[in-house]
C-alpha cells in the first residue's frame, strides 16, 4: 500500500503589519540592560508658556508663574514568544519563536499600553458616560493638547476607529505615518479596552519612548515526554511624558469590545502566590498563569497558594504529591521532596 505524504515547504514570504504604536513611538535598542528596573528622565515640552505684560509698572510679586520639572517614570516588562514542540529540527523550532516573537511583539506592546497605560487617562469627554460623535472627540483632544503641549501630541485610536476617522476624512499619510489633519501623530494600535457596543475611546498622549533589549533565545529538552520547548523573549521599557487624556466617541454599527485577557508571568517552581485573585487551582487556570516554558516540570517540583501546594502535570495544575526515592522518604536534605525548591530534586 502506498503512503502518501505532504511535501514540507518553506513558509510563505509575509509583510509586517504597518503602522501602529512603535511607527510613532521614539523607539531605542539598547542592549545593555541597565535599564531593565526601568529609567526616567525630564521632559521639556510639558505645559504651556505663560503672560505677562511688559510695560513701566512692577508687576505684583510673585506674578509669574513657575512651573515644576516633571519627571517620567517607566515601567518595564518583557515580550515573548514559546513554541512546544517534539525534540526534532530543534533549529527550526527556535527560529520559529524568535520569528514569532520579532512579527508579533508590536501588538503584545499594545496590549501592554491599553491595559496598562491608556485605560487610566483623564477622561475629557463633556460629560461623563455618554459618547461624543467621532470628529467632536477628535476635536476635544486636539484643542486641549494643543492649548497643553509644545510638541506634537500622539493620538492613539483602535484599528476600527482609525478606519472611521479615515472613512471621514479626518486622517492624511505622510510618507511613513498616519497623521490628523491638524498634524497629530496618529497610532493606529492593538489596544483592545473594553467597550460598549456602539462606543469607543480615543487618547492622546505626549511623546512614547520605548527601550528594548536584545532578544534571548532559550531552549529546554524533556527527554521522559520528548518535547522540546523553544522560548524567545525581549525586555521592554516605555514611558508617556506630560499627559493622557481620553474621550469616548460613538462609533454606531460597531460591536461591543472584551478586553484582552492580561498576560500572566508563567509560574517557577518555589513561587508562592500573592496575587489575590488566585486562591486554588482552578483560580491558577482562571488567571492563565501557566508554568515556565523553559522549565520543563519535575515531579518534584510545586508552587504554593495559601497553605496549598500544587505542580503541573504539562497541561494543567494538579494536587502535590510528593515524590518518592526508591522507597526512601529522607534525601539529601532530610524532607527535601516536600521543599520549594528551584533546581531539580
Amino acid at each position: 500500500m502506498a503512503v502518501f505524504a505532504p511535501e514540507r515547504v518553506d513558509a510563505p514570504v509575509v509583510e509586517r503589519r504597518k503602522g501602529g504604536l512603535l511607527s510613532v513611538a521614539d523607539v531605542r535598542d539598547d542592549p545593555s540592560g541597565k535599564w531593565m528596573y526601568g529609567l526616567d528622565w525630564q521632559p521639556e515640552h510639558c505645559g504651556t508658556a505663560h503672560l505677562t505684560s511688559i510695560d513701566c509698572v512692577d508687576g505684583p510679586a510673585g506674578a509669574k508663574v513657575f512651573d515644576g520639572a516633571p519627571v517620567v517614570l517607566s515601567k518595564a516588562f518583557a515580550a515573548y514568544k514559546g513554541v512546544a514542540c517534539d525534540s526534532f529540527d530543534m533549529d527550526r523550532y527556535r527560529r520559529m519563536a524568535r520569528v514569532g516573537l520579532e512579527f508579533g511583539e508590536a501588538e503584545a506592546v499594545e496590549r501592554y499600553v491599553a491595559l496598562n497605560i491608556l485605560d487610566g487617562g483623564t477622561d475629557l469627554t463633556p460629560t461623563t458616560g455618554t459618547a461624543v460623535p467621532l470628529e467632536v472627540g477628535l476635536g476635544i483632544i486636539e484643542e486641549w493638547t494643543a492649548e497643553n503641549y509644545g510638541g506634537v501630541p500622539i493620538v492613539h485610536a483602535d484599528r476600527l476607529v482609525t478606519t472611521l476617522l479615515d472613512g471621514a476624512d479626518l486622517l492624511i499619510r505622510d510618507p511613513v505615518n498616519l497623521r490628523t489633519v491638524q498634524g497629530s501623530l496618529v497610532a493606529n494600535g492593538a489596544y483592545r479596552v473594553a467597550n460598549k457596543a456602539g462606543e469607543r475611546w480615543l487618547w492622546a498622549t505626549g511623546q512614547v519612548l520605548l527601550v528594548r533589549g536584545s532578544i534571548g533565545e532559550h531552549d529546554a529538552l524533556d527527554r521522559a515526554k520528548n518535547r522540546h520547548y523553544a522560548l524567545a523573549e525581549r525586555p521592554w521599557a516605555i514611558g508617556v511624558e506630560c499627559f493622557l487624556v481620553k474621550v469616548l466617541v460613538t462609533t454606531t454599527g460597531a460591536p461591543a469590545v472584551t478586553a484582552s485577557p492580561v498576560d500572566k508571568s508563567a509560574a517557577h517552581p518555589g513561587d508562592v502566590f500573592t496575587d489575590p485573585s488566585v486562591t486554588n487551582k482552578a483560580a491558577l487556570a482562571t488567571q492563565r498563569y501557566v508554568a515556565a516554558p523553559n522549565l520543563p516540570w519535575q515531579p518534584g517540583w510545586y508552587i504554593t497558594v495559601g497553605t496549598n501546594k500544587y505542580t503541573w502535570d504539562g497541561t494543567a495544575w494538579q494536587d502535590y504529591v510528593a515524590p518518592t526515592q526508591s522507597g526512601s522518604t529522607g534525601g539529601p536534605f532530610g524532607s527535601a521532596f516536600a521543599l520549594p525548591f528551584r533546581g531539580v530534586l
